[in-house]
């Protein structure tokens, strides 16, 4: 079976099992993770009354006692434990709002009231964290992962296999006589004007790539058009190019490069014709489009 073929179904199968994973993460993860905070937050209530909003996962809960939720004004209790969670303790942390004579006290004071009786059933809390909601977030969390692993796992096969093709078709750049010129792209820029301000423009621009022939810094040319003229067999036997910088070259002009040195060049131009070109496209009609609009509107 080809490999592009292989590559489709995998790209298809993706897709699905990605849509059944969002779907469990919206259907079920969520809402089973917002009963979770629902219980957590009933719990707390009836320890310290008044608490604006309480946020739990599997390594902390916070608590913000009053509406203002600055780095001062929230109380955190940590789950602290080593990798295979064989020792596990919690741990609080809170920051402490300033509380002075002159000022308005009611939310300090709300804080250190909330701060007082969570220090006071500090153990219940903890053992509960530990022994009930960190166990149900848990499994909760592996349901989930259950229905992801199996996108990372296809990702990966993807990558294999467009790896494979990418190699099989940059064969055809190691063979005497291949000719390729490189793609050109569009570019968003704008011009001031006297009047109305700027003027966004899109515009066909041509591309050359960068090729290192040389040791030195300066052993390089930019390329936008070439031709093999003979790829040796021989490992340490150099490759003879023609060449040209722009299309309004008249000439082509000859290079001699390492295999190695043009294996990178071969890369860089694979990744262009390929993948880059069209992004950069993309990224320039859409800007134009975002200015147009911008435009229009004002």
């Amino acid at each position: 079976m080809k490999k592009s073929v292989v590559l489709q179904a995998l790209q298809t199968q993706l897709e699905k099992v990605k849509a059944a994973a969002v779907k469990h993460e919206k259907k079920v993860y969520e809402p089973a993770m917002a009963d979770i905070k629902s219980v957590v937050s009933d719990f707390l209530s009836e320890i310290c009354p008044g608490v604006d909003d309480v946020e739990v996962s599997m390594d902390r809960i916070t608590v913000w006692p009053n509406p203002n939720k600055g780095w001062n004004n929230q109380i955190e209790i940590v789950c602290r434990s080593n990798w295979n969670r064989e020792t596990e303790y919690c741990e609080l942390s809170a920051n402490r709002p300033e509380m002075q004579s002159h000022m308005n006290i009611a939310e300090p004071m709300h804080y250190y009231n909330t701060l007082n009786a969570i220090v006071n059933c500090f153990t219940l809390i903890c053992n509960t964290y530990m022994n009930e909601w960190i166990p149900a977030m848990s499994e909760i969390s592996k349901a989930k992962d259950a229905m992801y692993s199996p996108i990372w796992e296809l990702e990966s096969e993807i990558r294999k296999v467009e790896k494979d093709i990418a190699e099989e078709e940059k064969q055809k750049y190691f063979q005497t006589g291949t000719k390729e010129k490189l793609t050109g792209y569009k570019h968003f820029d704008w011009k001031w004007q006297n009047t109305g301000g700027h003027e966004y423009i899109i515009e066909d621009r041509e591309k050359a790539i960068r090729m290192q022939y040389g040791r030195a810094n300066y052993d390089y040319v930019y390329v936008h058009e070439f031709q093999v003229r003979n790829y040796p067999k021989a490992k340490h036997a150099k490759v003879q190019l023609w060449y040209k910088g722009e299309s309004s070259d008249t000439e082509y002009r000859s290079i001699e490069i390492n295999k190695a040195r043009y294996e990178d060049f071969i890369n860089s131009v694979y990744a262009w014709q390929t993948r880059e070109a069209a992004e950069k496209t993309a990224r320039a009609e859409e800007r134009y489009a975002e200015k147009q609009k911008e435009s229009q509107s004002a």
